[in-house]
């Protein structure tokens, strides 16, 4: 699907307003297999925007326009679209009691041009503003898509994923995520391409909030052939994935903690609290979750997890041995069904071989399986961080089974 996107206002172009709209909207509508071609911004002059409407009408499939959609003389989206398509302007009476019933809970007075806000171009679909007046809505002609939008980001965001959600169910599109954890993007890619896939599909990786998500478009009716797709990228990359269609590792573990009636403990010192942040950012986690400390100090290694002081001293804070003792002291002080630490450098050493150098541990009670693990991670101090993290979620799920 080809698509192009109108901008609309002189505060726009003298540079007053920054425009994320383009942005923000091409990035929302590419999880549905539509992508932007080409963006145009124009004054508020209803010759300018008539003229660029029709170019872009005539070459794109879908047009998404931005901003003239105020009570003001100088907003005249509606009416040089109506005028472009030759449509009548129509009032909706739900709309304009909809404005009515807004001014009067606010304590103010509705004047005459705010009407202009529930006028639009015949045979519009209304889509309703949380967060404004302005209401935006979409048409179709000649089998085309238009979908009309106001200017402030918050409010193209809320009427867009709105649109999308019926536009997804017009059109009948199927999307399907792949959540993968431990492998790179240029990686995946280049295996990606090696497999015959459906050229009937949009098929792309991107990063996720676990690590690399490869996203599924298609138009299947039935969803059989999606599934075998599915099926056949899951065999290909089994050993990488935690999830389908997850937004959030962290929810993943959550879920199939729940799901499987397990809690967990955890134990940080390099990742300094940041794994208890980002796995009680989802609801219910208190299910599962029965403490966590934070031992970033030697010290509280030694009085938390009875780390021993010969320990610390022969082998240092980040080392297999440690990360043993943490376990060890962890699981003896809580009961919980899967237990797990983290120890490394958060940031880079003046020796190389310790850049990044972090151990994680995990110990499974049910099974009296435990694991530990030594890896590199690079990048700045928060990305290492939010790394070990992940690496951590994407092990207790894949220990779980």
């Amino acid at each position: 699907m080809r698509a192009a996107v109108l901008n609309i206002g002189d505060e726009v172009l003298l540079g007053h307003t920054i425009n994320t709209n383009l942005s923000l909207i091409a990035k929302t509508i590419w999880d549905y297999g539509i992508l932007i071609d080409e963006q145009v911004t124009v004054r508020d002059e209803k010759k300018d925007i008539i003229e660029a409407f029709c170019r872009l009408f005539d070459k794109y499939d879908m047009i998404f326009t931005s901003g003239g959609l105020g009570p003001t003389v100088d907003d005249m989206t509606t009416e040089c679209i109506a005028d472009a398509l030759g449509r009548d302007l129509v009032l909706n009476e739900d709309v304009l009691k909809d404005l009515e019933y807004y001014f009067i809970s606010s304590g103010r007075k509705m004047t005459e041009n705010n009407k202009k806000q529930a006028v639009f171009p015949s045979d519009s679909e209304v889509i309703n503003n949380d967060f404004g007046t302005a209401s935006g809505y979409f048409l179709r002609e000649q089998g085309k898509w238009i979908i009309v939008l106001p200017g402030p980001p918050i409010e193209v965001k809320n009427i867009l994923t709105k649109f999308l959600n019926r536009y997804k169910t017009k059109e009948k599109i199927s999307i399907k995520i792949i959540n993968t954890q431990g492998i790179g993007e240029s990686t995946l890619e280049e295996r990606l391409r090696k497999l015959d896939l459906n050229s009937n599909y949009s098929v792309n990786t991107y990063f996720g909030s676990g690590g690399v998500d490869i996203k599924i478009v298609s138009e299947d009716r039935n969803g059989n052939e999606l599934q075998k797709l599915v099926d056949k990228l899951t065999k290909e990359f089994k050993e990488n994935i935690y999830d389908y269609d997850s937004d959030s590792i962290s929810k993943s573990l959550l879920k199939k903690l729940i799901e499987k009636d397990k809690t967990v403990a955890f134990a940080e010192s390099c990742t300094g609290g940041n794994v208890s942040i980002r796995f009680i950012e989802n609801p219910d986690a208190s299910r599962a979750l029965i403490c966590s400390l934070v031992t970033y100090s030697d010290e509280s290694k030694m009085k938390e997890l009875d780390v021993k002081a010969e320990t610390l001293k022969e082998h240092t804070a980040v080392s297999e041995e440690v990360a043993r003792e943490m376990l060890e002291g962890l699981k003896n002080k809580y009961h919980a069904d899967y237990y797990a630490i983290t120890t490394g450098y958060a940031s880079p050493t003046e020796d190389k071989r310790t850049n990044g150098l972090v151990y994680i541990g995990i110990y499974d009670r049910e099974n009296d399986k435990t694991i530990l693990l030594e890896d590199n991670f690079f990048g700045t101090r928060m990305q290492i961080i939010d790394r070990v993290t992940n690496y951590l979620f994407f092990n207790i799920i894949k220990l779980m089974g």
